[in-house]
Formats: C-alpha cells, structure tokens, sequence
C-alpha cells in the first residue's frame, strides 16, 4: 500500500539503480511485506539489467507478451486489472515476498501521450492495492513522463547522490527544489561513499542544508560483479544476510536503508528495529 520511489538527479554515478534493486530484497526478508518492483524504462533496462540474466532477456523479447508492462497494459484497457489478478503478470524473484513487472518493449523510445500515463497510473493504482510495498526506480537525470508519476506518487523519495560536489551543487541549485514539492516525504542516500573522502555525510548535509534523513552506501567490488552478472539479488542475499555478523558493510547499509524506511512507512516489525538501531 505504500510506494518507495528510488531516483537520482544525477546522469549516473549516484548507484541509485543498483539501491533500487537490492532494497525490497532486504525489505521483503526483514519484515513481514510483500513487495513489487517496478521502473519507467524500457524492457530489460534498469534494475532489470542487474537481476535477470541474459537468456531470460532475449526470450522476454522474442516470446508473446503475456506478463510484464505491456500485457498490464492491454488488461487495463480492457477494464480486467485489479489489485487481485496483477501478480499473474509478475516475473517471481522470491516466491510469495517480491515479484518483478518488466519494462514495456517500447519504453523511453519516444514521448508518452495522455493515453499512456492513464494506463500507467492505472497499473499503479492496482500494484499499490496488491502489495504491502511498490518499490519504482525513477531512474536518473531528467524524469521522463512515467518517472513523474512514479515521483509525484511517492510515500516516500529516495534521491540518489554521489560525492562530487560539482555535480551536486547544480542539483541542490536547479533541479531539487522544485523535485520535492511533488512528493509527500523524501530523504537522501549518497551511493559508492568514500568515507575518507573531505566531502563526507556530515560535511554535505552541512554545505546543503540538509535536514532530513540521510544515508550511505559504500562501494562494494561483490555487488558490482554481481551487477555486471546480471546476479545481483544472489550477491545481496548473501552480503545482508539475517545474523549481523554475516553482513557486509555494503549488506549493513541497506539495512539501515530499509530500517529508516520501514519506520517511515509503519511496516510490521519496524519499531523494534528501530530501539535496536
């Protein structure tokens, strides 16, 4: 019932979509929610690049469109989709906890007309109604349409930033101000973190002013392979696994990210997480 929107300002170099991808799984096993997965870009783009491996891609091209984006879409102008039936077009992750809706094969290839972001809206509508949790990665840069609808949604933003503070300067002058009047709630997450670097979490949130919550994750060598892999949501199980001891420091970031999250949106289970914070 609640919605999570992963974005990032940034061209790229924020690891936002990489968060997008590896916080439900976190979620999903932490707390008791089912959670959903889905982004405003084309088919095989995205978080889907980093989950599902290559043979899977290419037949999700070429076999009929029976599940994902486009057979949502042909549901709900049918008058059919409802919060009941949207599972049976989901791609399973972890069975019974999170499921994935796969991008449109169109996607981002041209501009989106009315008729479409009534579709996706929509679609939205239904997923929120299906699961405890939607999580949507809005991608980076300038939203396109879709991207929008998934910000302006939003329960809960999550900006993507990185420690180049050229970069990050034109966004807190330019581009966020106006971002964050759409959404309800919002916080910040600076990817690939250095924390020997002089642009540290404390030194940004001083230089920008910032008052809200805020987090990091370090670089991490395992998640980036799995990334290229296509096998990341095997290397996040492992890297945050459910004993402390076993979890990277990249693992311990998310879940802190998923704590502060849960409490946010009052999951099951998140006040006694949040007293052993």
């Amino acid at each position: 019932m609640s919605l999570i929107t992963v974005w990032s300002p940034l061209p790229s170099g924020s690891g936002s979509t990489i968060l997008a991808a590896c916080l439900p799984a976190m979620l999903c096993t932490a707390y008791p929610s089912s959670c959903l997965l889905l982004h405003g870009g084309a088919l095989g783009d995205r978080v889907e690049a980093g989950l599902l491996p290559f043979n899977k891609l290419e037949g999700f091209r070429t076999e009929e469109e029976d599940s994902g984006m486009r057979a949502l879409q042909r549901m709900y102008l049918s008058g059919r989709l409802d919060s009941r039936n949207i599972k049976d077009y989901t791609a399973s992750l972890i069975p019974g906890k999170l499921d994935l809706i796969r991008g449109d094969q169109d996607g981002e290839s041209g501009s989106y007309g009315a008729i479409q972001l009534l579709q996706y809206s929509g679609i939205l509508t239904a997923a929120l109604g299906g699961y405890d949790v939607v999580i949507a990665d809005a991608g980076n840069g300038l939203p396109n349409a879709l991207d929008m609808e998934l910000i302006s949604r939003s329960d809960l933003l999550i900006i993507g930033l990185n420690q180049n503070l050229h970069a990050i300067d034109q966004c807190f002058r330019d581009q966020l101000p106006a971002m964050v009047e759409h959404v309800k709630q919002y916080c910040f997450v600076t990817g690939k973190y250095d924390a020997s670097s002089h642009a540290s979490l404390l030194n940004m949130k001083r230089r920008y002013g910032v008052k809200s919550w805020a987090g990091t994750i370090p670089y991490c060598t395992e998640i980036q392979d799995a990334w290229n892999s296509r096998n990341l949501l095997a290397a996040m199980l492992r890297s945050g696994g459910v004993m402390r001891r076993s979890r990277t420091p990249f693992g311990e970031a998310v879940t802190v990210i998923a704590a502060h999250v849960a409490k946010q949106l009052g999951l099951p289970g998140a006040a006694a997480e949040g007293k052993g914070a």
